[in-house]
């Protein structure tokens, strides 16, 4: 079991170096530290609350229900027009797109699936 425990270790430690890791990092970094990009998200998320609870008080009709939520959807369009806040979101969309692959890997050799090798496997892509 301690073997299992060491190479899990060094797993971890490559998925840290693995550039999309990496991306994800700096540009969580670089969004968290952007005024601009926090003061959009802040925004869009008062908004989003406010209309939720506008919409869960029933009050509205049909059509302004789906105004209402058309606002949201052209709010979350100005967000992911700026570039910092998109290179972030595509950055964490792609870290855990090679997380999830991983665990699938792992997750699959422990059920006697998949041990890894691609050569002969084409059922994970």
């Amino acid at each position: 079991m301690e073997e299992l425990i060491l190479k899990a270790q060094e797993l971890a430690e490559m998925i840290k170096t693995s550039k999309e890791y990496l991306l994800a990092k700096e540009t969580e970094e670089i969004q968290a530290n952007d005024e601009k990009a926090q003061q959009m998200i802040a925004a869009y998320n008062d908004k989003r609350r406010d209309i939720a609870v506008r919409i869960q008080c029933g009050e509205l009709s049909e059509e302004e229900t789906e105004e209402l939520r058309k606002e949201i959807n052209d709010a979350f369009d100005e967000l992911m027009a700026y570039d910092v806040i998109k290179n972030y979101v595509e950055a964490q969309k792609t870290f855990e797109i090679l997380n999830q692959h991983i665990m699938s890997i792992v997750s699959g050799a422990a059920n006697g699936g998949c041990g890894g090798s691609c050569s002969s496997c084409s059922g994970c892509h």
